[in-house]
């Protein structure tokens, strides 16, 4: 008789994995990007949330268990080639070594379709947006040359308006 051990650090697949939907979200190519300038972005680097994101960073390896998902395993490949950035508490910035991914990414059906991913992996309605490595060191530079000369705008005094970038 053959005894079959279960790893006591297995997990139970969330309910979403299994659901009946059968309308596969695909990854699109091409189509209408969004676009956030480079004045938002360091706002919403103000509004970044240290904790958010480590707390997202120490969970990035759930997505492994879904990329064979029939419904949002294209767009988990899709997110799974970028990482965390910046996470506030409305907006989760990926970051990929290539331009041509984060392009996709912003690709207004992927960014839907990634979001909702995030949805369901984080129990609360997020908007997805992507840079590459060479726009987030450029944007990181202009953040820290507002800190040095004191010109970044206070936390409690941005309102960002998120419907206009959907």
């Amino acid at each position: 008789v053959v005894e079959v051990k279960q790893e006591e650090n297995a997990q139970e697949p969330p309910d979403w994995l299994f659901d009946d939907d059968d309308k596969k979200r695909v990854v699109e190519d091409e189509g209408e990007k969004i676009s956030i300038d480079d004045e938002t972005i360091i706002k919403l680097m103000v509004l970044g949330d240290k904790q958010g994101r480590k707390n997202l960073v120490s969970r990035w390896k759930e997505l492994d268990s879904y990329l064979g998902h029939p419904t949002f395993g294209d767009v988990i490949a899709l997110i799974k080639d970028g990482k965390p950035y910046l996470v506030t508490k409305d907006v989760i910035i990926l970051e990929y070594d290539l331009q041509k991914l984060a392009d996709k990414l912003n690709v207004k059906q992927n960014q839907k379709n990634a979001s909702e991913v995030f949805t369901h992996m984080l129990g609360k309605d997020v908007f997805v947006y992507a840079l590459s490595r060479n726009e987030t060191v450029r944007l990181f530079q202009a953040y820290n040359n507002l800190k040095q000369i004191s010109k970044l705008p206070k936390a409690n005094e941005i309102k960002i308006d998120l419907k206009e970038f959907k």
